[in-house]
């Protein structure tokens, strides 16, 4: 079992394919310690995408809503929810499966936007995000979107797309957490943040905690992508 880690700024990603196939959940990082990010000025961005299983290009909408964030950072004045909305649009536009209703194009993402310790959330499908905050408190910040196992909301759906939005202080000592549904396929949603706020208390080792993490839902059955980011309000060790 390989997972692949990375590290950047006060951020972390840990991912394992499925071993069904390629790898098509996508990220993105981009913390002030990149030269472009920290010139910008406009707050540091995250965000965790997962390509729709039964669309045909759930892959490239990942893809490009990964790449879409990049956007944010280059031209001052866009508006991050009117960057989403307008990055779902161009993917319903990519058209439809034959002889259906149903966009070639689709993702779950979850995106955080975190400027002065304030954290904006975007969030549609089945990706979640939570608050490790002191004492072991621990926060759902995000809703999933689906019945039956099924998303309703996603990036593609077109003009029925509804963006989820929340706020969020990340104080001292917090930690962020945003994974793909290959994580929440093998726990609960609140055992997840419960596990990995015990893990980093017990170790004091947040990477090899998310790292992890991702080990132990493939142990415990989930054969799809499986991907999770943490991002610390300081450093991450």
């Amino acid at each position: 079992m390989k997972v692949t880690v990375e590290l950047r700024g006060n951020a972390c990603v840990a991912w394992l394919p499925s071993p069904l196939h390629r790898y098509e959940d996508r990220y993105r990082m981009l913390p002030v310690s990149i030269p472009l990010v920290a010139e910008a000025a406009r707050g540091e961005l995250y965000g965790v995408f997962d390509g729709v299983g039964s669309a045909p290009q759930g892959m490239a909408a990942a893809q490009f809503m990964a790449d879409c964030l990049i956007r944010f950072i280059q031209q001052p004045g866009l508006e991050l929810p009117d960057l989403l909305t307008e990055a779902n649009a161009t993917i319903h536009g990519w058209g439809f499966i034959e002889d259906s209703t149903r966009p070639k194009g689709a993702c779950a993402g979850t995106v955080a936007h975190i400027q002065e310790g304030e954290v904006s959330l975007f969030h549609c499908g089945d990706t979640c995000a939570f608050l490790l905050g002191e004492q072991g408190t621990t926060q759902l910040l995000t809703s999933a979107h689906e019945v039956d196992g099924a998303i309703f909301n996603y990036f593609g759906l077109g003009d029925g797309m509804q963006l989820e939005t929340a706020q969020v202080s990340l104080g001292t000592d917090d930690f962020l957490l945003m994974v793909s549904d290959g994580v929440t396929k093998t726990f609960h949603q609140m055992e997840i943040a419960r596990w990995m706020h015990e893990q980093i208390a017990r170790t004091g080792d947040p990477i090899n905690s998310l790292r992890e993490l991702v080990e132990l839902a493939r142990r415990r059955g989930s054969l799809d992508d499986i991907t999770a980011l943490l991002i610390a309000s300081d450093d991450l060790g």
